[in-house]
């Protein structure tokens, strides 16, 4: 076997031929930049509970780390173009005390971290990179908990750029990256003397390739994934998706666009879901203020051996006058293809809108449009039924906050909702994960707090049934017009819109017409330092649903004010609303006042008040927040904040909860030395059910 020198195999890598010599001959070593810190710290919490109906439980727990990083940036073998890396180690020393329920224990141990990094032949349109990373994380929670946890990721990319040696050879040439990835996440919860776990490993490949030619592009990509998870067997699943996009100019003057696209992707679980979709897309530009547009698309989903399909297609006409008036015409049908039956909707619509200067440096505006819509059910069945439904948990989980489901009289006992976070595909439980809250022919998921299986912003799918009529067939017809003037200092609008559904053939029971009229008057202002804006808009909007009246009336008055170095803004509106299923009366009030004492510190204020009066069914539903804020930057490094803010509600339904939030902290930096701190505490009450939590936290970091 023979022996390729040093220098000889870095010459055929890198394409470059070095000086011959000894030197050359010897590998050498980079040394990189040599970086670290030293950290200690130190944080406590502490909580406690007690329950309406007797008895209680409380924990805390302390925690000492010693915590040492060393990283060594752009290091090299041989030569930088070759293999140029990163690495960096951490070790963390933990002492922590914790007691609870019945309980104490104590721990001391040891965390080694770490982070790699390394690019291979950065420079060649053929480069590669490879990382692994552990990291160890604990924090405390808002009104109780703490989670603690370790996340480990490793992987390689693969790149090929397009002026690559394929082109020299004459061979087609393209882009394409190759991902292959471990994902590992492992963490325990501790709430009071509740602990949950999490243990989910991720493994993914990912493909993607690009093809450009000279009036069009050719993508394609591939992503199969395979998670598990340690602790609950049927949370994890495998999944494949693939999909291809082409797009293309061509006709005179490459006046035509086309795009099209083609996915399908297949996940095994809790809820095995194959889908299949196609689109495609033509714009015609007739002429520069001509042009037409025409759409289709087809979705297919395969869930539990039941098979939907779904067409859709329109055709758009888009004309400018002038630059004045602007008319936009279409017609659109769709075919949605269920286990139980069809449900084909065709329609048009016309809207147009008239722009004009006056005098003044005024503007006129005005708009009026027109839509028909035939819409036939032919089922066997009285739902229709929705899986994987997307959603996103709310960013605080609070009573009265969540989100609604996209569709009207949804079957409650048929709700199911899923965590996909991560590509996992988590159960989750109504009552102890979230609630259900029926508002009329809506429906709202509530997630509740102290739930250990989601957590705010968490992605989330619904599948559920809802209600329709088996055998109908009805018209919508609808319209608008409005006209608004613009004179910067005022302006004035107004706008009404209607709706009116019409049973032609069946009982028709879900059908709802609607009337809207809307007007609005904003004023603005300045005088030296005073700067002024109100605004005031009041609508009025009927509606008919099972044969009954519902009527909507809404005022709205705004008002924003700065003065010196105050900013003061405002809003209330004011509405009201009757239907069969639901009828109720809203309040709601907004204010904010900003004070600017110096360029370097500001003080914030805030409060909201809500009222709903909810007469069928019969309920009262208030909500009422302040909150304040103080932020402080001084010249020698310091940085401080502090919020203070309180938060009550009831539905009428339960016992009012009042939430109190403290909170502080402070960061100082001078040199390579930093050090921060912070406390919060938490207050929650439902009726006799109440739970504190406090946490201070401090850490001194000396960097080298």
């Amino acid at each position: 076997m023979r022996h390729w020198p040093a220098h000889l195999l870095l010459a055929l890598i890198t394409g470059t031929i070095p000086a011959i010599g000894w030197s050359a001959l010897s590998w050498q070593v980079g040394p990189g930049r040599w970086s670290g810190a030293l950290e200690l710290g130190f944080d406590q919490s502490s909580q406690s509970s007690q329950r309406a109906g007797g008895g209680g439980a409380n924990s805390s727990s302390q925690r000492f780390r010693e915590t040492l990083r060393v990283a060594n940036r752009g290091f090299y073998l041989l030569d930088r173009r070759l293999v140029e890396a990163s690495l960096g180690l951490q070790l963390n020393l933990n002492q922590a005390s914790n007691s609870g329920v019945g309980a104490g224990t104590s721990s001391a141990g040891t965390v080694i971290g770490y982070d790699f990094n390394a690019n291979v032949l950065q420079e060649k349109p053929y480069h590669a990179t490879l990382y692994a990373n552990r990291n160890q994380s604990q924090s405390s929670q808002s009104f109780g908990g703490r989670v603690e946890g370790i996340t480990e990721n490793r992987g390689i990319t693969a790149r090929l750029e397009e002026n690559s040696v394929l082109k020299d050879w004459g061979m087609p040439w393209f882009s394409a990256e190759l991902q292959m990835r471990q994902e590992h996440a492992q963490d325990t919860t501790t709430f009071f003397d509740r602990v949950t776990r999490r243990d989910e490993t991720r493994s993914v490949i990912d493909i993607t390739a690009h093809k450009g030619f000279t009036t069009a592009d050719l993508g394609l990509r591939y992503e199969a994934s395979d998670q598990s998870n340690g602790l609950l067997a049927q949370a994890g699943n495998r999944s494949q998706s693939a999909g291809l996009n082409y797009s293309l100019d061509f006709g005179p003057g490459l006046n035509r666009h086309f795009d099209s696209s083609l996915s399908y992707s297949t996940r095994s679980g809790l809820l095995p879901t194959t889908t299949s979709t196609a689109d495609g897309h033509v714009r015609i530009d007739h002429y520069r203020n001509l042009s037409t547009d025409y759409s289709y698309s087809f979705n297919r989903q395969e869930t539990e051996g039941l098979n939907a399909d779904q067409h859709n297609g329109s055709v758009s006409l888009t004309h400018e006058l002038y630059q004045n008036l602007s008319t936009t015409a279409s017609v659109s049908g769709s075919r949605y293809i269920v286990p139980g039956g069809l449900v084909t909707s065709y329609g048009g619509q016309l809207n147009q809108n008239y722009r004009h200067s006056l005098p003044g440096s005024g503007r006129l505006n005005m708009y009026w449009s027109g839509g028909y819509r035939l819409d036939t059910s032919e089922l066997n069945i009285a739902s229709i039924g929705v899986n994987g439904e997307k959603h996103a948990a709310p960013t605080a989980f609070a009573s009265g906050i969540g989100f609604f489901l996209d569709h009207d009289f949804a079957i409650v006992s048929s709700i199911r909702v899923v965590n996909v976070r991560a590509g996992a595909s988590i159960p989750t439980s109504a009552g102890t994960d979230y609630d259900i809250v029926v508002e009329g022919k809506r429906i709202r998921i509530e997630p509740k707090f102290g739930s250990a299986v989601i957590a705010p912003n968490d992605p989330l799918e619904v599948s559920y049934g809802y209600q329709v009529d088996p055998s109908l067939q009805y018209e919508t017809r609808s319209a608008g017009f409005g006209a608004g003037v613009d004179y910067h200092w005022i302006a004035a609008s107004f706008q009404h819109r209607q709706s009116d559904q019409k049973a032609l053939t069946g009982e028709g029971r879900f059908l709802t017409s609607t009337r809207n009229d809307t007007v609005r008057l904003d004023l603005r202002g300045s005088w030296q330092d005073l700067q002024t804006e109100a605004g005031a808009s009041h609508s009025r909007s009927t509606s008919t649903m099972f044969l009954d009246e519902q009527r909507e009336n809404r005022t709205q008055f705004d008002l924003h004010g700065v003065w010196h170095e105050f900013d003061a803004q405002g809003s209330a509106v004011f509405d009201q609303y009757r239907a069969t299923l639901l009828a109720y009366d809203r309040r709601a009030l907004m204010s904010t006042l900003t004070w600017r004492a110096s360029y370097d510190m500001n003080l914030t204020f805030g409060v909201t008040a809500n009222d709903m009066n909810y007469l069928t069914p019969p309920r009262h539903d208030t909500t009422r927040s302040a909150r304040g804020s103080l932020n402080w930057n001084e010249s020698d490094g310091w940085f401080h904040t502090a919020f203070a803010e309180v938060r009550t509600h009831n539905d009428g339904l339960a016992p009012t909860e009042t939430v109190m939030q403290l909170g502080a902290r402070t960061r100082w930096q001078i040199g390579k030395l930093s050090l921060s701190a912070g406390l919060a505490y938490d207050r929650w009450v439902r009726g006799g059910t109440r739970s504190n939590s406090q946490r201070f936290d401090i850490s001194i970091v000396r960097a080298f």
